[in-house]
């Protein structure tokens, strides 16, 4: 019970992790555009 509760607890985390590094990566690598700038300009 406990580990499932911690999982759910968890997984918005692990969720916004993979969407923050994947963006990153496309930008950067694929786009040639630095994701610094990017993430300095969606804020």
């Amino acid at each position: 019970m406990e580990i499932k509760k911690n999982f759910w607890a968890l997984l918005p985390i692990f969720i916004f992790l993979i969407l923050y590094l994947g963006l990153g990566i496309l930008f950067e690598y694929v786009l040639k555009i630095s994701a610094v700038c990017f993430f300095i300009f969606l804020d």
